[in-house]
């Protein structure tokens, strides 16, 4: 079998079959806890489907690239266990205000290897379900750059090695209602430079125009390499927001 070049590396061969786009840990709220549990999966101009798994593709990886992206996956794991309760870990989470939260313990250069590794992912993903989360390739390219350099193949070179790498100046923010929400997954673009994600109860917004204008966005972003911030919403604000998605997809049945 003629197989493709790995979309990471752009060395080995592709030969990683079922790579999740999405990190499977992230999904388990929507897809776990009840036997059999599934959501419904949307395709605009096809019938509403089950499925009982996030998204998953063959021969966009090789085995070593897969491996470099499970490692920060695993180190990422607890993170995002700790700040669905976040008022229980005082000495690594601060409430800034009411509506952002800063994460002391996390440090902002491994939190963009993480969060690009699933921007990077939904961008180069051939997958119907994600076909209009679309990104230049000029800045899919600045992206994968910065994940070849920066990714390892276990966690003492990762954290050995990631205080020197020279990061994307995209701006990105991320979002999460107060209390825990089994919600959706879904990724698609609000507009040519402004990329929405939404993982259960966790969003990205990403802007792949340097020029971020928006006051609101620039004070909550994590483009710095200082700290890593949360906004967080009301749970009656992300629950109108989803409903506005579901809305979307169901008048385009």
């Amino acid at each position: 079998m003629n197989l493709p070049i790995c979309k990471l590396c752009l060395t080995n061969k592709a030969d990683k079959m079922n790579s999740h786009i999405i990190p499977k840990f992230l999904c388990k709220g929507i897809f776990a806890e009840i036997p059999h549990r599934h959501t419904l999966r949307f395709v605009k101009g096809e019938k509403e489907r089950k499925a009982q798994d996030s998204i998953k593709e063959d021969n966009i990886l090789c085995t070593n690239c897969e491996k470099r992206i499970e490692v920060i996956e695993t180190y990422f794991g607890r993170f995002f266990k700790e700040w669905e309760n976040f008022t229980a870990f005082p000495e690594q989470y601060t409430l800034l205000d009411k509506n952002l939260l800063l994460c002391t313990k996390v440090h902002p250069i491994l939190f963009k290897l993480f969060i690009y590794t699933i921007i990077w992912r939904l961008a180069i993903s051939h997958s119907k379900e994600f076909k209009n989360y679309k990104i230049s390739e000029k800045v899919v390219e600045n992206i994968r750059d910065f994940l070849n350099a920066g990714l390892k193949n276990n966690k003492p070179q990762l954290l050995n090695s990631f205080e020197d790498l020279s990061t994307p100046l995209f701006h990105f923010c991320i979002i999460k209602p107060k209390l825990p929400e089994n919600i959706l997954l879904t990724a698609y673009n609000i507009n040519n430079s402004v990329h929405l994600t939404i993982i259960n109860a966790f969003g990205i917004i990403f802007f792949s125009d340097e020029n971020l204008n928006n006051n609101v966005f620039v004070e909550v972003s994590n483009v710095q390499n200082k700290q890593v911030l949360i906004s967080i919403g009301d749970n009656e604000i992300w629950q109108s927001f989803n409903q506005k998605i579901f809305q979307t997809f169901s008048d385009s049945q």
